[in-house]
């Protein structure tokens, strides 16, 4: 049932504890639509609305998926996946529906959803990698070998990001599967990191 409010006059009224503004309508005029047509439902009273503030900055400006945190992704792919799954319009002939299931596609596409999901997950690893190849590299190098330390860290980091950043721009390429990508390097250095340690301890 649809309904609009009306008020001859009205304040703004920030409520920052809860992250939300208040909005006081003055003299009221309410109408509701029902079946009869549209019918008078308030007439000449006050009244308060809570406007969250979150919601609707996110209708104006939708947050973009690389600042969204792992609930929130976790969200959108269940709700690009809910959307996925609704049947096309009615009355549509068959070049219409194609068209509209390829525009719902590139619109519902939950490829860089995963990427980000599986980036979230992929950065936690991501100490242990690099502990594993530092440590065996640590114990090779002297301690007055300052510039070539950093250097290496250095290599190590632009090898380590350069998967990600590859992986973040295939993220509208599924047939890429940039989501396994993201985790190449994880692999890459705890496999390296592996083999380090063995010939580290075999004095290799």
């Amino acid at each position: 049932m649809e309904k609009v409010i009306r008020g001859t006059s009205g304040t703004l009224v920030p409520d920052l504890p809860h992250q939300q503004i208040i909005l006081n309508l003055h003299d009221e005029h309410s109408m509701r639509h029902s079946s009869d047509g549209w019918r008078p439902f308030v007439q000449g009273e006050n009244t308060s609305l809570p406007i969250k503030i979150e919601s609707e900055a996110q209708k104006v400006v939708p947050l973009p998926i690389s600042d969204m945190t792992f609930r929130q992704l976790l969200d959108e792919r269940d709700k690009r996946e809910h959307e996925m799954g609704q049947p096309p319009a009615k009355g549509k002939n068959r070049k219409q529906i194609a068209e509209i299931q390829q525009e719902l596609e590139q619109m519902t596409n939950e490829t860089p959803v995963s990427v980000y999901l599986n980036l979230e997950v992929s950065f936690s690893f991501a100490c242990i990698g690099f502990t594993m190849v530092g440590i065996p590299l640590g114990i090779r190098r002297h301690r007055r070998e300052t510039s070539g330390g950093v250097a290496t860290a250095l290599v190590l980091m632009l090898v380590y990001y350069s998967f990600i950043v590859v992986g973040q721009a295939w993220a509208d390429h599924a047939e890429r599967v940039p989501y396994l990508i993201v985790w190449l390097p994880n692999f890459i250095f705890q496999a390296a990191g592996a083999v380090l340690l063995w010939r580290a301890n075999r004095g290799l």
